[in-house]
């Protein structure tokens, strides 16, 4: 497995681990590796231009999780920039009961895809919640995303 990285607009790295696929996407204070070039770059790239998670295709993407926790990774890989759920309301959404708020956090605490599997769009119902890499660096990527969002790119 291979180290790749590239600098977020959100000023953070993103450390890509890949094999044949992209085991995982990991935040970063400092590159690690290589950098991140041919079509994956291209892909992550026109992501960043308007925040939209799904100009990575899911085919580059070692997805092997149990089926509970797809259908949660793929509601998330629908969702747009700036689209805001209270951890209750992913559950309900998800899972139809607003009672899986706490399955619901610990599944995007092990989430493996930062920012691909847009964890950050999860927030408490009175404050941002928690966050794997910083309460700030889910503060600056959801600034990012409202500001796309306020200039059309949603």
């Amino acid at each position: 497995m291979s180290r790749y990285y590239i600098l977020a607009p959100f000023d953070a790295y993103l450390i890509f681990e890949i094999g044949s696929l992209i085991h995982s996407i990991s935040f970063a204070g400092d590159s690690c590796g290589s950098p991140l070039t041919g079509s994956i770059r291209r892909a992550v790239e026109a992501a960043f231009e308007n925040a939209d998670v799904k100009k990575l295709p899911d085919e580059l993407l070692d997805i092997n999780i149990e089926a509970r926790s797809y259908a949660l990774y793929a509601f998330l890989r629908k969702t747009g920039a700036y689209e805001l759920y209270a951890y209750s309301d992913v559950a309900y959404l998800v899972y139809g009961s607003r009672h899986y708020a706490r399955a619901v956090a610990n599944w995007l605490r092990l989430n493996r895809f930062a920012f691909f599997v847009p964890c950050h769009r999860v927030v408490a119902k009175h404050s941002l919640g928690g966050f794997s890499a910083g309460v700030e660096l889910k503060r600056r990527i959801l600034e990012w995303e409202r500001n796309l969002a306020t200039a059309g790119f949603r």
